[in-house]
């Protein structure tokens, strides 16, 4: 996700260059057709191309809009990731308790193997969600955990089994409460309704008719454009054409890279500096040592 408020226009011209090409080679085409050809027949009326713009406006603007409610949704879920993971490691040292004859160490490690678990849960979130095959979660998990995980085609899910058979454990040996168990297993249920919002935005594809007549419109335009402004301001049309066409495009691919918040591009949402984040989070409440940096930014933009 990019941090950084100013750009640098020269990348953008870079990053583009081919998409200019190809627009002022259509603005010229077009241009020479209509002064070599078309105009000794037909005069293409310029209330057509106004219209026409006009309505592309309304459809760019609402894939826009379509566009950023997904990824605002997918920020959204991750924030409460956050408050929540860190409401679940403040429970976690607060709730369990050594009941008498068992020793504060055992518990401190039982402690250990649920924030552990819950920081491989969100790596493989993240790789799920990615359909990566990381494995960053293996670091925070024992071999006889990692061994069940084989079982499971759904890492997180796997993982969250672990917890519930965990709590169920530490309250049947008095380790916990009830009460306190109810709380922690209310945790555990906002985890999953948030990883099930996060699934739904990842497999519901965005409405491919729109992106279609959107894209189509959008040639269409920057084809009968320069035929209209042709008459007028002659080869001038070719520059009009150009400048026109960017904006249009611009503005269109913006909310063509916000459909996809999961997809590890520079406008998605940053999972993997936010799983950071509450990872050390959770390591700092534990009292641990070995805590990782930060992911810093890389040129104005946050490790997805």
């Amino acid at each position: 996700m990019y941090v950084r408020t100013s750009g640098n226009p020269f990348t953008i011209i870079q990053r583009t260059g081919l998409l200019q090409l190809l627009i002022l080679a259509v603005a010229f085409t077009m241009t020479t057709f209509d002064h070599e050809i078309l105009d000794e027949y037909f005069e293409v009326p310029t209330f057509v191309v106004t219209i026409l713009g006009t309505a592309l406006a309304f459809f760019i603007g609402f894939i826009n809009n379509q566009a950023y409610d997904r990824w605002w949704e997918a920020r959204k879920i991750w924030g409460a990731f956050v408050n929540d993971s860190r409401n679940f490691g403040h429970m976690i040292e607060a709730y369990l308790g050594a009941p008498a004859g068992v020793s504060e160490a055992e518990v401190d490690t039982i402690k250990t193997r649920f924030v552990h678990r819950h920081i491989a849960f969100l790596y493989a979130t993240v790789a799920m969600l990615r359909s990566l095959p990381d494995k960053d979660y293996e670091a925070y998990l024992t071999e006889d955990e990692l061994t069940e995980l084989r079982n499971h085609s759904h890492i997180p899910n796997g993982i969250a089994l672990m917890q519930r058979r965990e709590l169920d454990r530490c309250e049947k040996l008095e380790y916990l409460e009830g009460f306190r168990l109810i709380a922690l297993n209310g945790m555990l249920n906002n985890f999953f309704d948030d990883i099930g919002r996060a699934e739904r935005i990842k497999s519901t594809v965005f409405p491919i008719g729109h992106v279609y007549l959107t894209r189509f419109c959008l040639w269409l335009f920057l084809i009968l454009l320069p035929m209209a402004l042709a008459d007028m301001f002659g080869y001038w049309a070719v520059l009009f054409t150009w400048v026109l066409g960017m904006v249009y495009i611009f503005t269109f691919s913006v909310g063509q890279a916000l459909v996809n918040p999961f997809s590890n591009g520079p406008s998605d949402t940053p999972m993997s500096t936010i799983t950071r984040n509450i990872e050390r989070n959770l390591l700092e409440v534990r009292g641990e040592e070995n805590i990782p940096p930060p992911l810093e930014p890389v040129g104005g933009v946050v490790a997805m």
